[in-house]
């Protein structure tokens, strides 16, 4: 509840756009994306605005690991530190993985052209979709794909 408030008057409060701020407001406060388009430059705009909220949680997480009454021992606040710490670096790679598999031209390409059931590379959750020259369909591993 606390980052609540601290979200509400220090960054909710600076968006001028009523609409957009409640908009913003039932997406970071109470998970609500309705009557968001999904993958929409809106949807995008308050998916990060829920992150500075949940960077906020971690931000707080850190400071109560400082103190030794906080509950855990040490490796246990070290283990939770370092969670907390690299949320922003998460939130990047997400942000990543999301314009790589939500690519517009390439789901207007599957959904006019839907690949093969046994084309094992395409069909697989864990490659990345892309358009190739001659508007081919073509699959990179994730790992591949994030490496550069």
């Amino acid at each position: 509840a606390a980052t609540a408030h601290v979200y509400e008057r220090d960054i909710l409060g600076k968006i001028e756009d009523e609409g957009w701020q409640q908009q913003v407001r039932r997406v970071v406060l109470e998970s609500n994306l309705g009557g968001l388009e999904e993958f929409s430059e809106k949807w995008y705009a308050c998916i990060k605005e829920k992150m500075t909220r949940m960077n906020l949680c971690a931000d707080w997480i850190v400071c109560a690991m400082e103190k030794e009454d906080c509950g855990f021992d040490l490796f246990e606040r070290a283990f939770i530190t370092g969670a907390a710490k690299m949320l922003p670096s998460y939130h990047a790679l997400y942000l990543a993985y999301l314009a790589a598999v939500q690519d517009p031209a390439v789901v207007a390409a599957l959904k006019a052209t839907p690949p093969s059931a046994d084309d094992e590379l395409i069909q697989s959750h864990y490659t990345v979709v892309q358009l190739a020259a001659g508007k081919t369909l073509t699959a990179e591993p994730f790992a591949r794909y994030f490496s550069s």
